[in-house]
């Protein structure tokens, strides 16, 4: 019983070893501002797409207002959280 506990402390501690080599390796700086440029051409592109979607001229602002602002929080918390 007890050669069992050690035999899972040590797969989780290689488990552990193994993402913390992830976390040493950094993204390459191009990646890093492409995925910047992209995440603002669509910060610029998603409100007028979303007016389309959502039929801007039936007077449903407050929803395509809300659909673009959560949508984009999404990506750009998505990004922030990737960015540590």
């Amino acid at each position: 019983v007890l050669s069992r506990v050690y035999q899972e402390i040590s797969n989780g501690m290689l488990g552990y070893n193994q993402a913390s080599k992830v976390t040493i390796v950094p993204f390459p700086f191009p990646f890093v501002q492409m995925v910047s440029v992209l995440l603002v051409a669509f910060v610029v592109g998603a409100p007028v797409v979303i007016a389309q979607w959502t039929a801007w001229d039936s007077g449903r602002y407050f929803m395509s207002g809300s659909i673009t602002f959560f949508v984009v929080l999404g990506y750009w918390g998505l990004n922030e959280i990737c960015a540590e």
